[in-house]
């Protein structure tokens, strides 16, 4: 069956396209006859003229309409609430929203409309998110409100349908899903919180899986499920955001809101200083940049006080620098208020400034927080980040696990090429080169504490620690059959250890036994059995049984260090272990109960392959030579 407008082609009627459309005067039964007839097909229709809105049967819905007794839908570009209104008016409710991606007259057919809409990308209707849609009711509609927040501009963004409050489900929102948050709520910009503690929600799940531009006025017209009712919710799914000050009571246009003239990349409270110029971002030069400058920055943003963050500490930016020069005397209320030079920027450095931005004042307080994957983390300045690699020791880490009342502590480190250890997760990078001597009660003690100093901050390691009350990492070989060869074995108090090589290739163990010999005092190193994986599995369980308590596993090394230490690794000890960014196998984005099952197997498994090691597998052993 094929259904639509009547016309026919007649050669020179259209310079363009020679096809005209036939009126509908003395068109009846007869002639559609015909023309089907001539299009291959034995019966016919003739469909009834005009457009009309379709009943509907729920809420919320797609809105379908019948144009010429063709049934369709709604582009969503330009759909709003007043077109919302109108509609669910018309079809006896009191009120409407509009949903999905987006005049007072009586009926929808009455409004202005294109019957000729933009062109879509061909898998544009293989969902409800990518079509106009509409709640209707009779209650109050819809609101949104910030709960649980640190500050007023804070917290977990919870909505209300009809007078009922509820949670939204996302666990990849982002920047621009909480932009459009804040903004609803009558905030200029606002970013995602993402190193928060968040408490379950609770009510009806009313938003799950949105996905906004970012140039969205409310958090309704961004595509969404909506009023999801068969999708179990948890913590790490709530959305947090961090807004910045509210908009003054004016006429703000679009463009005003998106184009604030400073704000920050990546977050809200700190990041790369953006200013706008020309129809587009630009960021400013570190050199000279100091605490003056960044008061006037956060200022700007509605917070009271900002430090100065050093350089280039939030990674890459797709900006060019600008600014440079800047001079501030502390009063100004912006920092396009202060002294600076434009478009011949003075940046031999070409590292750009960044702040980080409070409502308290500065000071040395601090809290330390070490992770379950030892991953150490710290918030200062009411701002949560990271200590630097750079310089980080076994030193360093003695002093903070002295301060959380272990003996002492190893140093190693993860690696930063993970979804979990990016800017913004890791925050601000507050601590680099600490200088302790591992006889300091606090890290507050040791000699170069210089918070937001960082200078050039590693990009490809974290620190870790692990914390002991006996004794450290200590290597060796161990049931050899002379004294350069052997199972490499660890201890870390009373627990012993091995080298777990689940996901390294042959060249890349290669690698990690000559490191590891190298450690030993050896010049060098290979590995010890040179066989396949099964038959060396084989000979690894036979010629080194035993059960251990521990694993170094996801070694990752570079091939010229010294000791194991300098590469990037993990430290396993049974399931409790696993972090979120251990697995790389997610449920993330799953919305339906199949596909959940689906992931939770195959992620069981992957953590059992990691576990694996415990019955004897890939466990490293080398040969080492002078």
């Amino acid at each position: 069956m094929i259904a639509g407008v009547v016309e026919m082609y007649h050669p020179g009627y259209v310079a363009d396209t020679n096809w005209f459309t036939i009126g509908h005067t003395g068109f009846d039964e007869r002639e559609a006859l015909v023309v089907c007839r001539e299009l291959g097909f034995p019966y016919s229709k003739l469909l009834p003229l005009g457009i009309k809105v379709l009943p509907i049967d729920q809420s919320p819905s797609i809105v379908y309409v019948e144009k010429d007794g063709i049934k369709g839908v709604i582009h969503p570009e330009h759909w709003d609430d007043d077109d919302a209104k109108i509609m669910c008016r018309q079809q006896g409710y009191k009120t409407g929203v509009a949903l999905g991606p987006r005049n007072a007259e009586g009926h929808i057919e009455n409004c202005n409309y294109d019957e000729k809409p933009p062109l879509w990308n061909d898998n544009a209707f293989r969902g409800s998110r990518s079509v106009a849609q509409v709640h209707c009711t009779n209650g109050t509609g819809v609101e949104i409100k910030l709960e649980s927040g640190t500050s007023p501009n804070s917290g977990m963004v919870k909505v209300s349908v009809s007078g009922e409050w509820g949670v939204i489900c996302d666990m990849n929102w982002t920047n621009m899903d909480a932009r459009v948050a804040c903004r609803h709520l009558g905030f200029k910009d606002g970013y995602a919180g993402t190193n928060v503690i968040k408490s379950i929600g609770t009510g009806r799940l009313w938003l799950y899986n949105i996905d906004c531009t970012g140039v969205e006025q409310s958090i309704f017209s961004c595509p969404a499920y909506f009023n999801v009712t068969n999708q179990q919710y948890n913590a790490y799914c709530m959305p947090y955001v961090f807004c910045s000050k509210k908009v003054v009571a004016t006429l703000f246009s679009l463009t005003s809101l998106l184009s604030l003239p400073v704000r920050l990349q990546p977050n809200v409270t700190f990041g790369a200083v953006l200013v706008w110029d020309r129809d587009n971002y630009h960021l400013v030069c570190a050199e000279g940049f100091d605490d003056l400058a960044a008061q006037a920055v956060c200022r700007s943003l509605g917070f009271a006080y900002g430090t100065s963050i050093c350089c280039s500490a939030f990674g890459r930016m797709e900006y060019s620098i600008i600014y440079s020069n800047v001079k501030c005397t502390g009063i100004e209320s912006d920092l396009l208020k202060c002294d600076y030079v434009k478009y011949i920027p003075n940046c031999t450095s070409g590292h750009y400034a960044s702040v980080a931005c409070s409502n308290n004042p500065k000071n040395e307080d601090y809290e330390l927080k070490i992770h379950p994957s030892g991953k150490v983390t710290t918030r200062h300045f009411d701002n949560s980040g990271f200590i630097c690699a750079n310089g980080f020791d076994d030193k360093e880490a003695t002093v903070i696990c002295k301060e959380m009342e272990y003996k002492g502590g190893s140093a190693y480190f993860h690696s930063r090429h993970t979804k979990y250890s990016t800017v913004p997760l890791l925050g601000v990078p507050w601590l680099a080169n600490i200088g302790c001597k591992g006889t300091e009660k606090n890290l507050g003690k040791c000699g170069k504490i210089n918070w937001g100093s960082v200078g050039s901050c590693d990009n490809n390691r974290i620190p870790a620690v692990y914390c002991y009350n006996k004794s450290g990492f200590a290597f060796a070989l161990v049931n050899g059959t002379d004294k350069g060869n052997g199972l490499v074995e660890f201890t870390l108090d009373d627990k012993k250890g091995a080298i777990c090589l689940r996901h390294s290739r042959i060249q890349e163990r290669q690698k990690i036994a000559a490191i590891v010999c190298k450690q030993l005092g050896y010049g060098n190193g290979s590995l010890l059995l040179n066989g396949t994986d099964v038959d060396n599995e084989v000979a690894l369980m036979q010629q080194f049984p035993g059960k251990l308590d521990m694993f170094i596993t996801n070694v990752k090394c570079n091939g010229n260090e010294s000791s194991l230490a300098e590469c990037t690794f993990r430290i396993l000890e049974d399931w409790s272990s696993f972090t979120e960014d251990w697995i790389r196998i997610t449920t993330n984005d799953c919305t339906d109960a199949g596909c959940m099952r689906a992931r939770m197997y195959y992620r069981v498994h992957e953590m059992e392959q990691e576990l694996s090691c415990w019955g004897g597998k890939r466990r490293l052993a080398v040969r080492c030579f002078i």
